[in-house]
């Protein structure tokens, strides 16, 4: 860095192991590290002891509330750690963050160009991964000029409001390992505490119950801020669309997302959302219309800070080709798959009889890939699965079966890797991009050997292979004998052939969570306790035992 910074942070207790992370993490930029330890009630001592072993100068805010295990007033406890900072430019970072990869240059050369520009606050994209949302924050602020304000969801504010700019760049990731209710329960009572019903504070105080899902409350504190004619369009927009997100009925829902629309019609937000309702209910018709709506508005050119980036850069795509597909505009939904980017991955996922749960997984595996445009999802089921899998645009496979799924899936797929996808895994947060990553040069035969969670043998458990691999295996991704076995023993050849060959990428710091009921504890279903019939394991131990012998063939 040309130019010094000062990184600051307040932190409270039970955050160690965050706040070991976030300080390796932020360490390239930091000329000074800053650590306010405000933990209420609550020992910070660990985090002290982390915080001085990277050389942090400590300080402290004491609450006002004495009785309270955390924190009282973020602005204040924010403001004191500022105010100890050296440097001219200062930085503020949570201890739940993590520095985006490449952020030393974006954030030097915005300095430079502050210092022009007689700046006094420079804002930057910031990734909030448990939210969805990519908000331009303000961040970098200049000795003196700024200070924060308001005790929770605090904003940090110029003494001059017109020397502010923003870069359009992630430069820090907000990753806590999952929700944390323990913030929730904390911003609600710092919430409650304020003496005035604010429309901010009702508006923030639905948010929070929209987080933790209390639906009942985030209705409650939604409809008494709507009443407020002071609350801002942006915010205003967005209680009513998580209104309609969590009304108990229909016609609520979709009440108050027309709403919505009628106060930010350049925003795509409520449409989308409606587009989601009407294709829970099936209405596909109106899921088309409402998804074409939403389609045929540009990106805003004004800035609103809570904008939902998934839903401009692919959701809106994806789900209408979807309803496209729904309501037989097939010619419609291939102009839409040939204007996205060439798949550089193919998930293969057989499924069967959970059409609802497979296409949740995928939902997922979507929101946390870093680049879900290109990603192509092919799902495929039995010829004879009575379900109706149009939305899935799902192959069916003649024969069936798993490893027949799997395989045919396999023959049709155009990424530069595939994977072998079933209803019960969970990925990592850009996992797309951690498996290019490991992978590297995919012009030749390549298997990637990642972590379940659970099991610490060489078995690969989910197949990762490039397009030359499988060609290697002979078009398939298992050998079509197990079939007979449901694919018991198709991974342990799988396993020792790509081993035999060499052709293994040790990446087990990858973790794709196994969330089989049988390894989780939970209350397995009628697929799972056939698929693990002990006869299977026989037939499938056989078969293994003979090719083996036969020298895979």
């Amino acid at each position: 860095m040309k130019n010094p910074l000062s990184v600051y942070l307040i932190c409270g207790g039970n955050e160690a192991e965050y706040l070991e992370r976030c300080l390796n993490s932020f360490k390239p930029i930091a000329k000074e590290f800053v650590v306010c330890l405000a933990g209420g009630s609550n020992p910070t001592a660990e985090e002290e002891k982390v915080a001085l072993a990277h050389g942090a100068r400590v300080v402290h805010y004491k609450n006002q509330r004495t009785d309270w295990p955390h924190i009282d007033d973020f602005a204040t406890a924010r403001n004191t750690a500022l105010e100890a900072c050296y440097e001219k430019w200062a930085m503020w970072v949570d201890a739940d963050d993590e520095m985006q990869p490449g952020a030393e240059v974006v954030i030097d050369e915005a300095i430079t160009k502050a210092e022009e520009r007689d700046a006094q606050l420079i804002a930057f994209r910031y990734f909030v991964a448990n939210a969805g949302l990519i908000p331009i924050r303000e961040m970098v602020s200049l000795k003196g000029k700024c200070k924060w304000k308001n005790r929770v969801h605090e904003m940090l504010v110029a003494e001059d409001q017109s020397k502010i700019f923003g870069i359009d760049k992630v430069v820090r990731v907000h990753n806590p390992k999952g929700y944390k209710k323990t913030s929730a329960d904390r911003n609600f009572a710092i919430l409650k505490d304020t003496l005035e019903p604010t429309p901010n504070a009702l508006y923030y105080t639905q948010q929070e119950h929209f987080l933790t899902q209390n639906w009942a409350d985030c209705l409650k504190y939604g409809k008494l801020a709507i009443q407020f004619p002071e609350l801002e369009d942006t915010l205003r927009y967005d209680v009513l669309c998580n209104m309609g997100r969590c009304a108990p009925t229909a016609e609520e829902k979709l009440k108050y997302l027309g709403e919505a629309i009628a106060i930010m019609p350049d925003r795509r937000e409520a449409h989308y959302w409606m587009a989601v309702e009407y294709s829970a209910r099936g209405q596909w018709v109106k899921a088309w219309g409402a998804a074409r709506a939403a389609m045929s508005l540009p990106r805003p050119t004004a800035h609103y800070w809570n904008l939902v980036e998934a839903i401009y850069q692919w959701q809106c795509l994806d789900i209408y080709e979807t309803a496209s597909v729904c309501v037989g505009k097939k010619e419609e939904a291939e102009k839409i798959k040939k204007s996205r980017p060439s798949p550089k991955i193919s998930i293969i996922h057989a499924t069967k009889g959970r059409p609802q749960i497979a296409w949740q997984r995928r939902h997922q595996w979507l929101m946390l890939a870093k680049n879900p445009l290109e990603i192509e999802w092919i799902f495929v089921v039995d010829h004879d699965d009575p379900q109706d899998y149009t939305p899935h645009q799902a192959l069916r496979a003649n024969p069936g079966g798993i490893v027949n799924a799997w395989n045919y899936g396999a023959k049709q797929a155009n990424g530069e890797i595939l994977i072998q996808m079933s209803d019960d895994w969970s990925p990592p947060r850009h996992w797309d991009a951690l498996i290019s990553n490991a992978i590297g040069a995919t012009n030749e035969e390549k298997v990637l050997a990642i972590s379940d969670g659970l099991r610490t043998d060489k078995l690969l458990c989910m197949a990762i292979l490039t397009q030359k691999r499988l060609d290697k295996q002979g078009g398939y991704m298992f050998h079509p004998n197990y079939q007979e076995s449901d694919g018991i023993y198709s991974d342990n050849e799988f396993t020792e052939r790509a081993y035999g060959d060499g052709v293994v990428i040790e990446a087990k710091h990858i973790q794709f969570k196994h969330e089989n009921p049988l390894f989780t504890g939970g209350q397995p279903d009628d697929l799972i306790k056939h698929h693990n019939k002990p006869e299977f394991y026989e037939k499938g131990k056989a078969i293994y035992e003979k090719r083996k012998a036969a020298n895979w063939n």
